[in-house]
């Protein structure tokens, strides 16, 4: 019995706690909007509001024994009645209370506050309530009308109003529709079951196909019955009939007979079989009906408005930019689009970095802003919009000073992003493009909102997971606007099915620009990488089997092959045409994770069932583009003629420049170079490459230089392999991690020199 009522209490937290949550965001809410330009009666409105929700938030809690949180609940309450009453101004001490007591609150649900706590909390209330006396308030109306007097003059300083739709979420939406509580946990798996009936639809429309092809192929051997039939008839009758032995004509009646004894049975089978045919295709159709719809319905289940992205917005903006003496103001429109909610929850950390860097970069202070000819109080603005095509468009613009290109090129150059010659040559548009890498910042310190270089390169990575696209707009003086272009669902996937080597692959269509077909003639070496020319513009040509590690299948010698089929696939701005064997068809595919036991598989993003049965896997174009463009990608089959008797190096080096230059220094000097980006693609690729020796720099993502040697030398396949770390890390405390963690030399860039890289690679080889 105990354990019964324990449960329940447990549950019954539970449901609290997502109650309480909810009155805290529409209080929170209101409070934003009351610290805004609103009209009296817009403001009457939101204090109405955000009382019932505290006084609603104050019985939650005592229904549960929340005492405490029942205790800062009615001192909010006393204040907000005073509010409520007129008896109590609004000031910035009395937001700045309000917002603090609204943290202990939001602390209370998930621990116990201290008492110190609470009654630091209940004293400034109290004091609010006390500081604000009847000639105060008079006085401080007569300041405030003596400032809306002065206001009227033409000023550049004016803080533009912000409409109470765009500050406060429409509470009473909430309770429009009857609604119950379920865990999240459920409605996933109930999506997931939903999913699962998509292989239903596709198995039930392919076995409707087939029986349309064996009842067209049945009726031509109806025929064909028919004409033996025939033929048979016509020989029992034939003019020299006469001349036949008894026997032959027994049995030529026979045959005869048996045939058209079967005559009946086939036509009825034939009859049956078209019968059982269009029942097939009704079925089919009706199946497809039913589980578009159950789909339909069940993503709508899990579906959320994109509002709930933006709930927490405005306070954040609020607390930044108070802390950085800035005025912000935060708008949004489209917030009703609904959006899968795993989509919401990936991109939430890419948007707050957009918004942050817009408070911290972009919005100049007031008195700089004021100087330009703009209003003190910056505006940032969040426009959701869906595009067609299943995609939705959320634009974050800010109306700040822009991107400042000088110092993205000069972050660009120090880091070594690309060689100074071809980071010239860059417009200011490309030079934008730069901010996505990983390191490249423009601030001139680094504090806890920015300065490390790694938030535009998480939207980007969070952007292209979700199979989207990051487009940035800026103009000095003017602002900046960033576009996610997100698709409005995860459940399944328009992609082309083709084929590389014999083996089937799902290219997800998102990134696929186009499909063309190229001569063997049409394919160019330019600076020892196949190209070829799309639309008058020199594209990169990649064999998917080449990049796929593909052993070779086909007979035909590659030279003598006259035409080839390509696929067009953009990512990160990036255009490279992979080369197929065969492009069969576009379809529509189930999405399946690989499990935990594959998290990263490299060129993978999932896999599906094709309605036949078999399991292909879905290629991730993201990663595709990625490795064609790190470095040159070598055909096993044209490797295996030479390879024998040279040593492969691993090169694993973040540094396109730098992976480049050691790959030339190696050629030379008669290796096999083999490249990696970081450490987790270079420990994937040594579990199918034979690597001689590993040559690895130490700052790099996903798995560092540091961590990968650790990691061979905790493989016993790789235990002997001998490991190089080359690196600008040159301290002495670096030297002796790097040796102590099993490297066999430590080579410093700064001193870096080509003999000493092959001297020591020919001592450990």
């Amino acid at each position: 019995m105990g354990s019964k009522e324990d449960d329940f209490q447990t549950k019954l937290l539970a449901t609290y706690q997502v109650e309480a949550n909810e009155h805290l965001q529409a209080i929170s809410a209101g409070v934003i909007a009351l610290e805004h330009e609103i009209s009296a009666e817009q403001a009457r409105e939101v204090i109405e509001t955000i009382f019932r929700e505290a006084h609603s938030l104050k019985g939650a809690a005592r229904s549960v024994n929340q005492t405490k949180t029942q205790q800062i609940c009615q001192g909010l309450e006393d204040v907000l009645s005073a509010l409520k009453g007129g008896s109590l101004a609004p000031s910035s001490h009395l937001f700045d209370t309000l917002h603090a007591t609204l943290d202990l609150i939001e602390i209370a649900l998930s621990q116990d506050p201290t008492h110190d706590a609470i009654h630091r909390v209940l004293a400034n209330l109290a004091a609010c309530l006390k500081s604000n006396t009847p000639q105060q308030i008079d006085d401080s109306k007569k300041a405030s009308q003596q400032e809306n007097k002065e206001q009227e003059e033409p000023t550049p300083a004016l803080a533009p109003k912000i409409p109470l739709e765009a500050a406060l979420p429409k509470v009473d939406k909430l309770i429009q529709d009857q609604t119950i509580r379920t865990s999240l946990s459920k409605l996933d798996r109930l999506f997931q079951e939903a999913e699962e009936m998509l292989m239903v639809k596709l198995i039930s429309h392919q076995t409707s196909i087939e029986l349309k092809q064996l009842l067209a192929k049945y009726n031509t051997r109806q025929k064909e019955f028919e004409k033996l039939l025939t033929m048979a008839t016509l020989l029992k009758n034939f003019p020299n009939a006469s001349q036949r032995s008894p026997q032959e004509h027994k049995l030529i009646q026979n045959i005869l007979n048996i045939l058209t004894a079967q005559q009946d049975s086939i036509a009825s089978f034939s009859e049956s079989l078209s019968h059982l045919t269009k029942t097939s295709q009704q079925n089919s159709h009706f199946i497809n009906a039913l589980i578009d719809s159950l789909l339909e319905d069940a993503k709508k289940v899990l579906m959320q408005p994109i509002s709930t992205l933006f709930d927490g917005l405005p306070r954040m903006t609020r607390d930044i930019a108070k802390e950085l003496g800035k005025e912000v103001q935060i708008e949004s429109c489209g917030g009703d689009i609904e959006v899968d909610k795993r989509i919401l929850e990936e991109i939430k950390d890419p948007l707050i970095h957009i918004v942050r860097n817009a408070i911290d970069h972009g919005i100049e202070s007031p008195d700089e802003r004021i100087s330009k000819g703009k209003s003190a109080c910056g505006t940032i603005r969040i426009v959701a919009v869906e595009t067609g095509g299943g995609n939705v468009d959320i634009s974050i613009s800010d109306d700040g000073k822009g991107f400042d290109i000088a110092k993205i090129r000069a972050a660009a150059q120090s880091q070594r992003i690309l060689p100074d010659e071809e980071l010239a040559s860059l417009n200011d548009q490309e030079a934008i493009k730069l901010a996505f890498h990983s390191g490249i910042s423009t601030s001139a310190k680094i504090t806890e909102l920015s300065g490390r270089g790694l938030g535009l390169g998480i939207v980007s990575e969070k952007t292209e997971k979700l199979s989207g696209q990051v487009l940035v707009e800026s103009t000095p003086d003017q602002g900046t606007t960033f576009h996610l272009i997100l698709p409005l669902t995860l459940a399944t996937y328009r992609g082309i099915l083709l084929t590389a080597e014999g083996r089937d692959f799902i290219l997800p269509t998102h990134h696929v620009l186009r499909v063309i077909r190229i001569k063997q003639d049409d394919i160019k070496k330019v600076e020892n990488m196949e190209s070829i020319t799309v639309n008058g513009h020199l594209t990169s040509f990649v064999r998917l089997s080449d990049i796929l590690n593909l052993s070779a299948q086909e007979t035909q010698p590659e030279n003598q092959r006259k035409t080839f089929l390509a696929v067009l696939v953009r990512s990160e701005e990036k255009v490279i045409a992979f080369g197929a064997d065969a492009i069969h068809r576009e379809c529509e595919v189930l999405v399946k994770s690989l499990g935990k036991q594959c998290i990263r598989v490299k060129n993978v993003l999932a896999a599906t069932i094709l309605e036949s049965g078999m399991v292909v896997p879905i290629l991730n174009p993201v990663d595709l583009v990625r490795s064609a463009v790190a470095g040159k990608v070598t055909s096993p089959k044209r490797v295996q003629s030479n390879q024998n008797d040279k040593k492969n190096i691993l090169i694993t080096e973040d540094s396109i420049t730098t992976r480049l230059m050691l790959a030339k220094i190696l050629e030379t000097a008669g290796y096999n170079d083999k490249t990696a980006t970081d450490g987790q693609e270079a420990k994937e690729l040594m579990r199918t490459e034979a690597i001689d020796l590993l040559l690895t720099d130490v700052e790099m993502p996903h798995m560092n230089g540091f961590e990968l040697t650790e990691k061979v030398r905790e493989t016993p396949s790789l235990a002997h392999l001998p490991i190089i770390i080359c690196t600008s890390r040159g301290s002495q405390e670096d030297r002796e991690r790097g040796i102590d963690l099993g490297a066999d030399a430590y080579l410093d860039k700064s001193s870096f020199s080509q003999s000493t890289l092959l001297n020591t690679a020919k001592r450990l080889l």
